[in-house]
């Protein structure tokens, strides 16, 4: 959380960090299970000019799925009354009151960037990650598209 905050705290004073302190922040901070403050700092983050590497990306998409299976269980056990508490969690940043990216938005943001930088061209690690976030959301069929693509470029 303390890292998080100073990271956003840099970001308001127009401090962008090195794409390996982020992939750090974001590699800790999922671990902790703050992958929705997380994903919020990471907006910022590029949107403030930042580059993130391909395992941010794909760390933080993991988590983000991980994150909406959770919400899924969640709500189909309060469907079926077997969940008594409920904690509400948003996909809102407060501080701005925009939304902040699910898994998919950063797996779009990443499969359509347009860069010269083959470090950002997506990995089995990235693929794998990418179908997990299909999955979570129930986008089957997008899912198994993603695994034939996977196959037909020969990423393995």
């Amino acid at each position: 959380y303390q890292a998080n905050a100073l990271f956003r705290e840099a970001l308001d004073a127009r401090v962008v960090a090195s794409p390996f302190a982020v992939e750090s922040l974001v590699r800790h901070g999922v671990k902790a299970g703050r992958a929705a403050e997380v994903a919020a700092a990471f907006d910022a983050y590029v949107a403030a000019g930042g580059s993130p590497t391909l395992r941010t990306y794909t760390d933080l998409i993991t988590a983000l799925s991980k994150r909406e299976l959770q919400r899924r269980n969640r709500r189909s056990r309060q469907r079926f009354g077997d969940d008594k508490e409920h904690h509400d969690n948003t996909d809102v940043d407060a501080a701005s009151g925009n939304r902040t990216s699910d898994a998919i938005d950063l797996w779009r943001a990443l499969s359509t960037a347009e860069t010269d930088d083959d470090a950002l061209v997506p990995d089995a690690q990235a693929y794998t990650a990418a179908v997990g976030a299909f999955m979570a959301h129930g986008m089957v069929t997008e899912g198994d598209a993603l695994v034939r693509e996977m196959n037909r470029r020969g990423v393995a």
